[in-house]
């Protein structure tokens, strides 16, 4: 199934350039976490180009759901924790299917709330626009910014 396309490839690519499920996505995200080099816009970036696997790639449901049965590790951060959750609910949604139980954890809803999307503009879109699977979970992000690269985070 997909690896890292070239837009997402970018700088990172030899840290990200594999077969992208959730669980791979995760441990691209908890390594950044300590990686000056990267921001949240780069960690979106990664999470965004697994949602293009998912659109573009994936064929039907059951690809999907292998996408998405390996939990993925806990990144150290509450809140990525909780969009992987969020996402997790989303992305099985979207395509029919039931999301994995992991999605449901104690660890993948925040303890408090979390924006990945830090500008003002890009805060405001995520408090109107979050789907309902993150929003539950304490996590604010315009699903645009998961679907599209032209969005301003």
């Amino acid at each position: 199934m997909g690896t890292m396309s070239g837009a997402a490839e970018g700088r990172h690519h030899e840290r990200t350039a594999r077969p992208l499920d959730a669980a791979a996505v995760s441990r691209v995200v908890a390594a950044s976490l300590d990686d000056p080099s990267w921001d949240d816009l780069d960690r979106i970036r990664v999470v965004r180009e697994f949602v293009r696997v998912v659109q573009d790639e994936a064929g039907g449901p059951a690809d999907v759901a292998v996408l998405l049965e390996q939990e993925p590790p806990a990144t150290g951060h509450r809140g990525w924790d909780a969009l992987f959750g969020g996402l997790a609910e989303w992305v099985a949604s979207s395509r029919g299917i039931d999301p994995p139980g992991w999605a449901y954890a104690e660890g993948r809803f925040a303890d408090r709330f979390f924006f990945p999307q830090r500008t003002g503009f890009g805060k405001a879109s995520a408090l109107a626009n979050a789907p309902a699977a993150f929003r539950r979970r304490g996590v604010f992000v315009d699903p645009l910014a998961l679907e599209s690269d032209g969005v301003s985070l």
